[in-house]
């Protein structure tokens, strides 16, 4: 059964009495290969989105400008952690507060900042590879 949700006019699939919302990207995590989505949903972004449409390719320009976007925040991540450690390690601030407070910073937070960037890069530098790729295979 397929009912519009009243608070957000969203299209939903209705399952075991349940709704969700479906979300473009899922299907091939979800094993729904080339559907529109799950079974029996209606989905006014399938339509719309180029990957629900059965299009197949790159748009090799958009991808080396995802790949070095990607790389660009990284650094401004990086460079943002940076200058919030420094601030931290420079302001007069004593107590057992100011030492817990340090202590996340760069125990839990600095690093999990480090570890975004490193996905980044990473995921910025596969982009631009497979940009290349596809521009070789291309051609």
């Amino acid at each position: 059964m397929v009912a519009a949700n009243p608070c957000h006019g969203m299209t939903l699939a209705r399952t075991g009495g349940e709704c969700s919302p479906w979300r473009p990207g899922v299907e091939s995590l979800l094993g729904w290969g080339h559907r529109k989505g799950p079974p029996g949903i209606i989905n006014e972004q399938a339509k719309e989105h180029p990957l629900m449409s059965g299009m197949v390719g790159m748009d090799i320009a958009g991808v080396r400008q995802l790949s070095k976007l990607m790389l660009t925040k990284a650094d401004e991540i990086d460079n943002a952690a940076k200058q919030i450690t420094k601030q931290l390690n420079s302001v007069k601030w004593v107590g057992n507060d100011a030492q817990r407070f340090r202590n996340d910073w760069n125990g839990r937070h600095a690093a999990a900042l480090r570890n975004v960037c490193d996905e980044l890069r990473t995921a910025g530098k596969q982009a631009a590879k497979d940009a290349d790729e596809q521009e070789k295979a291309s051609a």
